[in-house]
């Protein structure tokens, strides 16, 4: 498995290594060289210094499950997936695209999107709960439905 590794900067999507290996026992993380030669070369991580050699397959899962949700998320996105929730380069392979901060994750032939939001109005602004117990009963609410529409 091949998968790719951007990060968002100013906007833009800027390709900076790769992740290759059959399982998460074996993927490696490698800087592109054209990423490690720009001018504009930061490290992904303070845990992934910027460097040519590829990194274990240890601290390249350390980093990468970091970005996936954990706990009755994880093993839900991975029923979900029809994967085992311990396969974190399944579940980063399906989730890339909206991982945690600025990294973008796509399989080799996946094509990278510009980020793109919705605003919200002002009518469904003022709908939103405010305080605690009412988030509370709106959170209860969405897991509610979402409960029935076989989501969770």
């Amino acid at each position: 498995m091949k998968l790719n590794v951007s990060i968002e900067i100013h906007g833009s999507q800027i390709p900076v290594g790769t992740i290759t290996g059959n399982s998460g026992q074996s993927a490696v993380f490698t800087y592109l060289p054209e990423y490690l030669h720009s001018d504009t070369a930061v490290p992904i991580s303070v845990s992934l210094p910027l460097q040519e050699e590829p990194f274990s397959a240890r601290r390249t899962a350390n980093f990468f499950e970091g970005l996936l949700p954990e706990g009755f998320t994880r093993h839900s996105v991975a029923q979900w997936m029809h994967t085992d929730e311990g396969d974190y380069l399944a579940i980063l392979a399906g989730l890339g695209k909206e991982c945690l901060g600025a990294i973008q994750v796509l399989e080799d032939d996946a094509r990278a999107e510009a980020p793109s939001y919705e605003p919200l109005s002002g009518r469904s602004k003022g709908s939103r709960p405010r305080r605690g117990r009412e988030i509370n009963r709106y959170g209860r609410q969405i897991a509610s439905l979402t409960r029935r529409r076989g989501e969770i």
